[in-house]
Parts: C-alpha cells; structure tokens; sequence
C-alpha cells in the first residue's frame, strides 16, 4: 500500500511541478520585432505579455551602448502591453531590455534588437 502512494505522489510532483516552475510571463511580442530593420524612427516601442505584467525596467540603448531616453516604458500596474516612446531615432542599431514581475510573482526579463537603416 505504501509504494503505490509513494508511485502516485512522485506521479503528481513529476507532472505538476514543471508546469509551475515554468508559469512566468514571457513577451509574445515585440514592435519592432525582434532584428527589424526599419527605413523610419518608430513612435513607439512595444511589449505585449499574455498576462498582466507589472515592467520595472524598460533600457533603450544605441549601438555604443549608450542609453537613450525614453517616455513611459513601466508600469506601477500590471499590464498586457507596455509602450514606450522614444525620441526620433537616427540611424544604427539598438536594444531593447525589460525586466518585470510576472503575476506570480516571479521575476522575468528579456530583450530584443532593431535596426534603422542607413
């Protein structure tokens, strides 16, 4: 009796464990996409989670590593979309990195690239 709820304990930790460790937000999207290469500055720089997402750090950064300023980029509130404008954007490559807290709680982060064209 004892090994069959020990096999049906390890059964229910071995299949429901993965599945919460692994329930963290991650972006769905991006604007621009991921190594877009645009003829124009954007008018703003989007993220888009399939949950609610409270964004604690949005970094805009050229291709010397030089961060640029942006307008909005965080949210006090979770969120499914986060938009941030920048300046005009000359041309060059940039970065985007976020980081965040998920709605359980844990922390995620990530970033993306893109190009404006000569």
């Amino acid at each position: 009796m004892f090994n069959k709820i020990l096999i049906v304990l390890t059964f229910l930790l071995a299949t429901t464990l993965p599945t919460l460790s692994f329930a963290h937000a991650k972006i769905v999207k991006t604007s621009p996409e991921n190594n877009a290469i645009l003829q124009t500055s954007p008018d703003k720089i989007t993220l888009s989670f399939p949950e609610p997402i409270q964004v604690t750090t949005f970094k805009l950064k050229n291709d010397k590593g030089e961060t640029v300023e942006v307008e909005d980029g965080k949210s006090l509130s979770p969120t499914k979309q986060i938009n941030a404008k920048p300046p005009v954007l000359l041309q060059g490559s940039y970065s985007v990195n976020w980081r965040g807290l998920s709605s359980d709680g844990h922390p995620t982060k990530g970033h993306f690239n893109f190009t404006i064209a000569p």
